[in-house]
Parts: C-alpha cells; structure tokens; sequence
C-alpha cells in the first residue's frame, strides 16, 4: 500500500512538494490547489509525449505485420497501414493501398479486391482527386454487387453519390443515395441510412424543395 501511494504521490507530482515527504496529507487547501494544478500539468506533458509513441507503435507493429504475413493478412495490414498515414503521408498512403490491391488481385480475392480499390478511392478523395476515386469505385461497386456485401456497397454508392453531387449531377447522386438506403436498409446499418437521407435532403434544400426536403 506504501508503494502504492508513494506511486500515486509520483504521478500526481506531490513528491516534490516538502508537505508530502513523508507521505503527509496536505495542511491546507493552498497546498492542496498547487499541488493539483503541478500534477495536471505534468499529466498532460506525460500524455503529449505518450501519443505520438503510441501512434508509432501502431504503424511500426503494422509494418512488422506487412513484412512477416501473408495473403489476406498482409494486404489488411497493408491496407490498415495505409490508413494510418493517411493524414500525414496520403503519396505514400496511396502506394500502399496500390500495392495492397495488387497483392489481392494476385491471390484473386474478389472482395479483397473491392476493399482495396475502395481504400485507393477514400485516399484519393482525401486527396481532391475526385476523377481518380470515381475510377476506383466504379470498378468497386459491380463486384460487391455481385457478391451482396451490403455494407461495402452502400459506402461505395455514398461516395460516388457526393462526387456527383459536387459536379451537379444531382439527379445521379440522388439514385446512387437511394441505392445506398436499399443496401444499407439489409443490413440495418442506420448510421449510413441516416447520412444517405441528410445527403439527399441537401439536394432538395439546393433546389429549392423544402417540402421534399424536410419529408427526407
């Protein structure tokens, strides 16, 4: 219990203070404001400088993953990877999630497959390349289609519905939402029924159709 404490004392930053030598309490609420105020702060130096390893070590264990694995282990881990350099190296990002789909077409895993160009589609949306995602998922889409993966699906129909949209093709994205609420109505995915609905509601809100966009 004496460790315990004295552990505790160390984490809050109270060894410091002469009060607390000897394991005291605090004599008065001036001493206990100071030290509290100290401990906070050396709490939140300890975790800005614990995040960054953490974020380190996710992508280093993910890279040991990618070297030692193989098949479908390793394009997930690729993919993974991918995703979590995305914000900070998209270029290098993109190569992998290219590499990962590659890896998936060698072993032909369809829904690999479809996992992969979808990942390459998000980095590139990331990215503003819209045409270069409009690519990917337009060759995403028949194969989750042909496979009834619903989830795939609806997100693959989402995104090339707002790159639609983003051109003015309001018409097409409209389908491509409502396609989206059918798959994900299957699987009741009610997040992405819910996005799908506001999606279509703003175009209607653009036109000038607030009827139609409030019953959306």
């Amino acid at each position: 219990m004496r460790g315990l404490y004295g552990l505790k004392q160390s984490a809050l930053g109270l060894t410091n203070s002469p009060e607390f030598a000897k394991g005291d309490m605090p004599k008065n609420i001036k001493d206990v404001n100071r030290c509290s105020s100290a401990g906070l702060f050396r709490l939140l130096a300890i975790l800005l400088l614990c995040v960054p390893v953490i974020l380190l070590s996710n992508t280093d264990s993910l890279v040991t993953l990618i070297n030692n694995s193989h098949g479908s282990d390793r394009i997930n881990a690729r993919l993974d990877y991918a995703d979590a350099i995305a914000k900070t190296e998209i270029v290098n990002a993109i190569q992998n999630a290219k590499l990962a789909l590659d890896e998936s077409l060698e072993i032909n895993a369809p829904l690999l497959i479809a996992k992969a160009q979808f990942r390459v589609a998000q980095l590139f949306i990331g990215s503003n390349n819209n045409d270069s995602a409009e690519v990917y998922l337009k060759l995403a889409l028949p194969i989750v289609r042909d496979h009834h993966e619903a989830d795939l699906s609806s997100r693959i129909q989402v995104e090339l519905g707002k790159i639609y949209q983003y051109r003015g093709d309001d018409l097409q994205a409209m389908e491509l939402f409502n396609e989206a609420i059918e798959a994900a109505e299957t699987i009741e995915n009610y997040r992405l029924i819910g996005t799908s609905y506001s999606l279509i509601g703003n175009i209607y809100r653009v036109l000038g159709a607030y009827d139609e966009a409030l019953e959306s």
